[in-house]
């Protein structure tokens, strides 16, 4: 094949040989110029897109560099909470100790208040281990804390129950007490012939205070005591004929006045109920009763607001004459 140039008027001649032929191409100067448009538009089509793939690989580097970023701040972050949960068990470890301590201190006291000897644990020993401790050994030290810390709630609630009991057993024996030592009864059997406060004297004949209260009844009728207490005075006393005094503690004393006769001496501890003397009409007396007394300190106050019963148990026997 041969190329033969020749230059004629109208443009530039091409002679191509190609198998004994001669093939001619005419190149024109418009020619030229399309050829030079068309490969001008097919460089600024090829740098179109090397600018499009750049931009899209600059755009997929930035991706890149931004997840890269992330994925190292989530690593401090990691790393960051790694350390905070570190230290919130060292916390934990260094309160479960505490708790411990605070535990066998409440088992030594509620020990001695039920009176058992606790069954403590000793505290495991160590101090905070540090920010670069070692791990397993905390967990192994903390679950030692867990479990000491049950066996020590389980003591605790068995404790905690026997002191509640033993309260509750103290508290029912201070109120069997405090009831016993309360002037709840009425001093004997009969009726109720007249009330405290003021009256007309049915001896003297004028207004006076009368400063217990009076219960008709047989002379001979046992005269009980109204409270559990001591006999502070037993014998005549003035107008009050043969008398006697208990002393209830807490400041309550209670007397019985006219018996005929008197049962327990100076000194005597008496129960609730018990036969301290018997009803008369000795002293200043119109007819066999017992007066009766409640004195709160040095002050006389109204029985009534002691008594669970209203009014006195009935007499067994009939009498006719009233007492006052």
């Amino acid at each position: 094949m041969s190329i033969a140039k020749t230059r004629r008027r109208r443009g530039l001649v091409l002679k191509v040989m190609a198998g004994g032929r001669g093939i001619s191409l005419r190149i024109t100067p418009g020619f030229l110029v399309l050829v030079a448009v068309l490969l001008s538009l097919g460089l600024w089509q090829a740098r179109v897109w090397l600018d499009r793939g750049a931009s899209r690989h600059q755009a997929q580097i930035q991706e890149l560099e931004k997840a890269n970023s992330q994925y190292r701040a989530a690593l401090a972050l990691k790393e960051r909470e790694k350390e905070q949960m570190l230290a919130l068990a060292e916390d934990r470890f260094e309160q479960l100790r505490s708790q411990l301590q605070s535990q066998d201190q409440e088992l030594a006291q509620i020990g001695r208040v039920v009176g058992r000897t606790s069954t403590t644990r000793r505290t495991l020993k160590g101090s905070r281990s540090g920010r670069h401790s070692n791990s397993l050994r905390l967990k192994m030290n903390y679950r030692k804390l867990m479990a000491a810390v049950e066996g020590r709630e389980s003591d605790l609630s068995r404790l905690r129950a026997a002191a509640l009991d033993y309260r509750k057993r103290v508290q029912r024996e201070r109120e069997a007490v405090a009831l016993n030592a309360t002037p709840s009864l009425w001093p004997c059997r009969g009726s109720l012939t007249s009330g405290f406060g003021w009256r007309i004297h049915p001896v003297y004949g004028y207004g006076r205070m009368h400063t217990g209260v009076d219960i008709s009844a047989p002379s001979g009728t046992p005269i009980r005591a109204t409270a559990a207490g001591r006999v502070i005075q037993s014998g005549w006393l003035s107008g009050y004929g043969y008398a006697i005094t208990l002393d209830h503690g807490n400041g309550l004393s209670t007397l019985y006045a006219h018996c005929s006769s008197l049962a327990q001496g100076v000194g005597s501890f008496v129960r609730k109920g018990q036969t301290i003397a018997y009803v008369g009409s000795t002293g200043v007396s119109t007819g066999p009763h017992v007066h009766y007394e409640v004195l709160a300190g040095d002050r006389q106050v109204d029985p009534s607001s002691y008594l669970v019963q209203k009014d006195p148990p009935a007499s067994m026997a009939n009498h006719s004459r009233q007492g006052i």
